[in-house]
């Protein structure tokens, strides 16, 4: 959108040309439509630039809930493996439960990494598709 907006106002200068030869009085129009042209492609270039920080940040939040999901799938395994080597129903009842918490913790924090790259791809096409 930017580079859209910045190419439209190079135009400017070409209309202004033809505009004086057919004597129309649009100087002071062509002016404020070059400025605003102008003000347009500053603030879609902004636009792009936070959207890209977006971005990186969103990518960087995925990385440390796959390392939790990760972990918490770990702490499920040594729970289970608790479960088989417990004596006492109390402790075997305890262990499964702390490996189902743990199960669900982990998918829940790999659905918040995959909800993350999701969001980033949908930002990454929406700015991709703005740039044709």
């Amino acid at each position: 959108m930017a580079e859209a907006a910045k190419k439209l106002a190079e135009q400017v200068p070409e209309i202004e040309k033809k505009a004086k030869a057919a004597k129309a009085e649009s100087t002071e129009a062509l002016n404020e439509a070059k400025k605003a042209l102008d003000e347009a492609a500053k603030q879609a270039a902004e636009a792009a630039e936070n959207a890209q920080q977006q971005e990186n940040k969103l990518a960087e939040a995925a990385k440390p809930l796959e390392q939790a999901a990760e972990q918490l799938a770990e702490a499920a395994k040594k729970a289970a493996e608790a479960a088989e080597k417990a004596d006492v129903p109390d402790e075997k009842q305890a262990a499964e439960a702390a490996k189902q918490d743990a199960e669900k913790a982990a998918q829940q924090a790999k659905n918040l990494a995959q909800q993350a790259k999701g969001e980033l791809d949908r930002k990454s096409t929406r700015l991709n598709s703005s740039h044709v």
